[in-house]
């Protein structure tokens, strides 16, 4: 069903209506001034709503099959394109959506006269280039030399930790994810949230099941063909690549399966930046939030301990190459 502006008591009506005979007992019937009621509640309804009782499919029996009653017709009427997995009110929302910056993206472009330095100069210069093939095809992975140099000049797993806080800043991000969402537990506030990440596959399973043992396969063959398109040979694109897996491996071993996240007490772990330091004494909060000019004051989420403990774990003791090869990568 698409979202509903009915009056609530009309809605309710609907479905006490549709439920009535969900009863094994002998069904009550409404008093003839409660059904006028309801008639009249529905009547004095809107014109302009969006809800409409003929979307509700009566030949289905709300009591056996409440969802068919209510979404049998527009599932019928909204099949899932062939390029979609699902499809539901809010995806045609999304592409609806989508489909709206296409246009202000491809006037902008169009624009040529549009001021120097202004929004629709950028957005429009910024469409132009990402549509410009030919350009992209003949710069190759020359746009990614200053960063490959960078990652290629790491000595230390302090650099790493450099590194990594540099990437953040330039906003990028790597190997967890970070970013402002509301505080758990009190939602007057926003706080900061280190998450879990780093990996490629969906799950940590990927990693380790039989189930997998060709998507893993897959998976590898694709980060050597990825390190060949930066100009890694083929012998040194092969070592590396496994390389990647492994730390990947270690990664996911250390993180919490979808079903463990939906528990909120796996995704909150409120700590200050001293105790968070004290859990990763290789990676400097206080400098990664002062470098991002985050005014951390009270403490942040470092959602998964076990999982950055590991991370802080292998800024210690995994060699700078295999660091180098996943950073590449």
């Amino acid at each position: 069903m698409k979202p509903t502006s009915l009056k609530p008591l009309a809605i309710a009506a609907g479905i006490a209506i549709a439920l009535s005979g969900c009863t094994k007992e002998p069904a009550v019937e409404a008093t003839p001034a409660a059904q006028e009621a309801a008639k009249q509640t529905v009547a004095e309804a809107p014109k302009h709503v969006a809800f409409d009782i003929g979307e509700l499919d009566s030949s289905i029996n709300a009591c056996a099959d409440f969802n068919g009653y209510v979404n049998a017709k527009w599932v019928a009427a909204n099949p899932i394109p062939g390029d979609k997995t699902r499809w539901g009110a809010f995806d045609e929302l999304r592409e609806k959506s989508l489909e709206t910056q296409h246009r202000i993206v491809e006037q902008a472009a169009a624009k040529k006269d549009a001021a120097a330095g202004s929004i629709e100069q950028k957005i429009g210069a910024l469409y132009r280039s990402g549509m410009d093939e030919a350009a992209i095809e003949q710069l190759g992975h020359q746009p990614l030399s200053a960063e490959i140099a960078k990652i290629d000049a790491l000595k230390s797993g302090k650099d790493v930790a450099e590194y990594l806080k540099d990437s953040f800043t330039r906003g990028q991000g790597t190997l967890f994810s970070f970013g402002a969402e509301a505080d758990f537990k009190n939602s007057s506030r926003k706080i900061a949230y280190a998450f879990q990440g780093g990996i490629g596959l969906p799950t940590k399973d990927y990693y380790t099941k039989q189930d997998y043992a060709a998507i893993r396969e897959a998976y590898v063959a694709h980060i050597e063909r990825v390190l060949t398109l930066i100009g890694t040979d083929e012998a040194s694109a092969r070592k590396q690549a496994a390389t990647v897996f492994a730390f990947e491996k270690s990664l996911a071993a250390a993180s919490l399966a979808p079903v463990e996240l939906r528990n909120p007490e796996n995704q909150y772990h409120f700590v200050t930046v001293a105790e968070a330091n004290r859990i990763t004494p290789h990676f400097d909060w206080a400098a990664f939030f002062s470098a991002q000019d985050a005014d951390v004051t009270d403490g942040f989420s470092l959602s998964q301990p076990t999982f950055f403990a590991e991370v802080d774990r292998m800024l210690a003791k995994t060699p700078v190459a295999d660091w180098q090869a996943y950073l590449r990568y």
